[in-house]
């Protein structure tokens, strides 16, 4: 999954811009990875976003409360 998450999100960002977002919860890291994939070119399938998602979920949201 790390490897995904380099090729698909640092094509274009650095790992600093990732990191430093708002931390956002499932829904939110879909809508997020579906808008780059389709707006903005995002190299990866739509068979991947789940597992982008789930990598992003793991190591980028904000603790559950």
């Amino acid at each position: 999954r790390r490897v995904l998450f380099r090729s698909a999100c640092s094509a274009c960002h650095s790992h600093d811009y990732i990191v430093t977002q708002p931390p956002l919860n499932r829904a939110q890291w879909t809508a997020n990875v579906e808008k780059m994939k389709a707006r903005f070119g995002a190299p990866l399938s739509t068979n991947e976003i789940p597992a982008l998602v789930a990598y992003l979920e793991a190591n980028y949201s904000s603790p559950p409360r």
